[in-house]
C-alpha cells in the first residue's frame, strides 16, 4: 500500500487559514502562492516552477 503524502506538513499554515510556499524562478527571485487546499497549493506550485524552470537539457 502506497503512503499518502501529507501536504499539510509542507507548507506554512497562516493565521487567515491559508497555506503559503514558495518557488525561485531562474533569476531567484522569490515568489509566494497562497491556497485553502495544500494539495491544491502544490499543484500550483509544480505548475509554476515547471512554467518558470524548464529542463535544460544542456550538461551542466
Amino acid at each position: 500500500m502506497a503512503k499518502k503524502i501529507d501536504y499539510k506538513s509542507m507548507y506554512t499554515f497562516r493565521s487567515d487559514g491559508r497555506y503559503m510556499g514558495h518557488w525561485h524562478d531562474n533569476n531567484r527571485v522569490r515568489h509566494s502562492a497562497y491556497d485553502r487546499d495544500p494539495e491544491a497549493l502544490n499543484a500550483m506550485l509544480l505548475s509554476e516552477k515547471r512554467k518558470e524552470c524548464p529542463v535544460s537539457t544542456q550538461p551542466l
